[in-house]
């Protein structure tokens, strides 16, 4: 049996659903905020731009989300200068509390790590770990140039002094690490008063954590671990690529490559093989030299390089270019890795191989200049280092320079009263009659003798 349904009791009914809906979100929400979360936060690599742009993420996620704690467990050697002081104000201006956890087992923070270690709320490391030996050092690991190296000392250990005193560290212990490369074990560190706690896992740090007090941004505030859930903040794929690409090695090599790429498509234009993969290596090469701190002028001498290489082998020379393209790649490479800007300093070493790169320069160079020497052979051997005198039948012999082009035929294009300009082949020339007389445009011409870059022709008829 069907009861009818009143007009009247429709809006009674969805009045009725919209305070349930109201009344289960409400539930929902506090058992959301009741319900305790923090962020975890994972690296083992080198500090760089793409590290930074992770623990900022993380940061992001933390606060808007009025995360509990924030967690990273580090491991690395040290990274570029810029992108550690970026992390540690990231630390050392968050609201959400802090650990730097050095993990796993035989992990460190090495130089750059000493300084986000440090910059934590809580420093935290597992046993048969090490930090310290933070001292500035070049792109390539060496030592820094006196000036220089005095004045970036001295700027990163205020900067490691000053985290020190905020977070009630050994400031003097923690300044040594970096004037004096001092490194310490897990064990030291702690007795040294640098580091907080040994922890043997995170499960471990978190229950050690738990009731201690913390001061943040916003105030003291009180740590409960307990039924605490970590969210993994990961790297993108896209973060993920271009930390491979940050590889200085790998970028140089990409780089060539994709020179020596676009060099075979003018070889042998058509296939697009070479400037397709040439491209590629090239941009790809861009985006890994990007997040390192290289010397573009050197890559603009690289450049500069393949250019002149391609104008040699088009043009008939003396492998002058050639030799200018040799010189061009030797100065690029040399600006570009070993370049030493403010913004190239690294607390730990860079991942920077000089052997495979050592001899890509010698293979190149050695190509480059195998080239020029088959191509000035093949010139003298093309074109005869003696003449015979037509008058008189004595063998001469040709002056250096131009003399190849002795004996040979051109055109007129632009008259010459007496000087002018010839076409040989496809090359235009700077000419004189040797007559001194007045040779007319069209004309057919034969180059008599050279002097410098002057050609000095005679008629040998009019093709007007």
């Amino acid at each position: 049996m069907n009861l009818p349904i009143k007009l009247s009791t429709i809006p009674r009914i969805l009045l009725l659903m919209g305070v349930l809906g109201l009344f289960l979100s409400t539930i929902n929400n506090v058992n959301a905020a009741e319900k305790k979360h923090g962020v975890f936060l994972q690296f083992d690599g080198l500090i760089n731009i793409h590290t930074a742009n992770l623990i900022a993420r993380g940061f992001d996620k933390a606060e808007s989300e009025n995360a509990k704690l924030l967690v990273l467990s580090l491991n690395t050697p040290g990274g570029e200068l810029e992108a550690t002081r970026q992390i540690v104000s990231e630390f050392l201006e968050s609201s959400v509390p802090s650990v730097v956890y050095v993990s796993p087992q035989g992990a460190r923070a090495g130089s750059a790590g000493t300084f986000i270690t440090a910059a934590a709320n809580f420093a935290v490391m597992a046993p048969g770990t090490n930090i310290g030996a933070a001292s500035p050092v070049t792109i390539t690991g060496g030592d820094l140039p006196d000036t220089l190296g005095i004045k970036i000392t001295n700027d990163a250990a205020s900067l490691i002094r000053s985290i020190a005193e905020t977070r009630g560290r050994n400031a003097d212990r923690l300044e040594d690490m970096v004037r004096l490369g001092v490194a310490n074990t897990a064990g030291e560190a702690v007795e040294s008063g640098i580091v907080d706690f040994l922890a043997e896992d995170v499960e471990d740090l978190l229950q050690k954590l738990d009731g201690r007090l913390v001061k943040t941004s916003e105030g003291d505030y009180e740590i409960r671990t307990k039924d605490l859930e970590l969210d993994e903040v990961t790297m993108t794929t896209l973060e993920k690529f271009l930390q491979l690409l940050a590889n200085p090695t790998l970028a140089f090599f990409l780089l060539i490559l994709g020179g020596i790429g676009i060099t075979m498509e003018l070889f042998a234009p058509g296939m697009l093989f070479g400037i397709v993969l040439g491209s590629i290596f090239l941009i790809l090469s861009f985006l890994g030299l990007g997040s390192l701190p290289v010397n573009w002028a050197g890559v603009i001498f690289i450049v500069l390089a393949f250019i002149l290489f391609i104008v040699e082998v088009q043009v008939v020379g003396f492998g002058i270019l050639g030799i200018g393209a040799i010189l061009a790649f030797l100065l690029g490479s040399f600006l570009l890795l070993m370049g030493f800007l403010d913004n190239s300093v690294w607390q730990g070493p860079l991942d920077l191989n000089i052997i495979p790169i050592a001899v890509l320069l010698i293979v190149i160079c050695g190509a480059t200049g195998f080239y020029v020497y088959t191509l000035v052979k093949s010139a003298k051997d093309k074109y005869p280092q003696h003449r015979v005198d037509p008058i008189t039948g004595k063998q001469e012999e040709l002056k250096e320079g131009l003399h190849y082009l002795v004996g040979r035929q051109g055109y007129v294009i632009t008259v010459l009263n007496p000087v002018g300009v010839v076409t040989i082949g496809s090359e235009s020339w700077s000419a004189r009659s040797a007559k001194g007389t007045s040779i007319p445009k069209g004309s057919a011409v034969l180059v008599q003798s050279v002097e410098g870059a002057v050609l000095y022709v005679d008629t040998i008829h009019s093709i007007r």
